[in-house]
């Protein structure tokens, strides 16, 4: 929200911002499964890590026979990943992250169905048109029926958001407001600094050693801005905070107490985006690579025409992978519904399509010839005009019989 707020709709950065937050949450997550696991009944056994290898590959096995229906994936194989991880005294919190990796994420083509049985000469076509179809997946077939990975997330979508969240925060945030302490300005200037730093040096990184451009529309100055609003430290921080210092409350609350203050850095955030404007935000579609990019241009005028140039390639190849996904599509209803095999449809589309273009000219020779009828009439009347009235109207009759 303080991103949509700071960079506004449609800005790149918001995008961005986002994906940083799932990898963050991720790692968040991955240290505390491993660096503060429930070791309370004993030291950790790793080998019921193997029930979590056995829950992979069920959800192997089921995306290998393209089962469609999440709720199979997570009852089938989520149980072997949840007691695993359970079992060897990590956290069950990462339970799914070994299962929805396998969930597909497109529905298959088939389309390709109706191809079987044609001949030789159509195979070809089809050999053509193998990268068309891979690039063709949809998230939801003609039916409307969703991809597994997409319906898990619609369907849970509001029970997460106002269920699991509501029950987190109730059971995990227990932030006294008098826990503050030495731990609070600690944890604060952690996020503030650590996050602001951590992401524009290796965003820096990136650019410079590894040569990865930054996303079209951002310069370097809204990487460092979407830094500073990621140092916002809630969910995952007072997880952290609860389960880190678990044995010791004073702690505990002073830690839990700095991530919650850190919500600060969203109204600083603001007041720097509305203060700065331009010089600290590239407008939307801007997109311009200016000297305090981290791309160096040096030498290159022509970068800007280039993707000005990728932009509308993009665009043509996109435009023209619908169309023809369309007519595919098209071709094998029209197939179903009729009867008709490919190279026969084609036969009978080109007959009628002769016969329809036959036909326009021959309305259009029809309307012109009308047309020419009419101008002789008119130029007929003019004239018979112009003669009586230089006769007075008298011998218009006769002159003309």
């Amino acid at each position: 929200m303080t991103a949509l707020v700071v960079f506004g709709p449609g800005h790149p950065a918001i995008e961005h911002l986002l994906l940083l937050a799932i990898v963050d949450d991720a790692i968040g997550l991955i240290i505390i499964a491993v660096a503060y696991g429930d070791t309370a009944n004993g030291p950790m056994e790793w080998w019921w890590l193997g029930l979590v290898f056995v829950g992979i590959i069920v959800a192997w096995g089921l995306k290998k026979m393209k089962v469609m229906r999440w709720e199979l994936y997570v009852c089938l194989a989520g149980p072997f990943t949840w007691f695993g991880l359970l079992m060897s005294s990590l956290h069950p919190a990462l339970a799914l992250a070994f299962v929805v990796p396998f969930m597909p994420n497109s529905m298959p083509n088939k389309a390709g169905a109706h191809g079987e049985g044609r001949g030789g000469e159509d195979s070809d076509d089809d050999d053509d048109d193998d990268d068309d179809e891979s690039s063709s997946k949809k998230e939801h077939d003609a039916e409307g029926n969703h991809a597994p990975l997409h319906k898990f997330e619609h369907d849970l979508k509001w029970f997460v958001d106002c269920v699991v969240l509501f029950l987190f925060g109730l059971t995990n945030a227990g932030v006294k407001l008098d826990g503050i302490g030495p731990l609070t300005l600690s944890i604060m200037m952690s996020l503030v600094v650590g996050k602001t730093a951590g992401i524009g040096l290796f965003t820096l990184f990136a650019v410079k050693v590894l040569r990865i451009p930054l996303p079209r529309g951002m310069a370097m100055a809204d990487v460092w801005l979407l830094g500073f609003i990621a140092a916002i430290g809630l969910t995952v921080a007072l997880f952290v905070a609860g389960e880190a210092f678990r044995d010791a409350p004073i702690l505990q609350a002073e830690a839990k107490m700095g991530a919650l203050l850190s919500v600060l850095v969203g109204v600083v955030a603001v007041a720097i985006g509305k203060s700065c404007g331009p010089k600290c935000i590239t407008p939307i579609g801007g997109g311009v690579r200016t000297k305090g990019d981290l791309v160096d241009t040096a030498g290159d005028s022509d970068d800007s025409d280039d993707d000005d140039d990728e932009k509308l390639d993009d665009v043509i190849v996109r435009s023209m992978t619908s169309t023809l996904t369309s007519m595919k599509r098209n071709v094998a209803k029209v197939e179903a519904s009729t009867g008709v095999d490919h190279k026969k449809l084609m036969k009978r589309y080109n007959h009628a399509k002769k016969r329809v273009v036959l036909k326009h000219e021959k309305q259009k020779h029809e309307k012109q010839r009308r047309r020419s009828a009419g101008a002789a009439l008119s130029l007929k009347t003019q004239r018979r005009a112009s003669l009586g009235s230089k006769t007075g109207g008298s011998m218009l009759p006769s002159v003309y019989t």
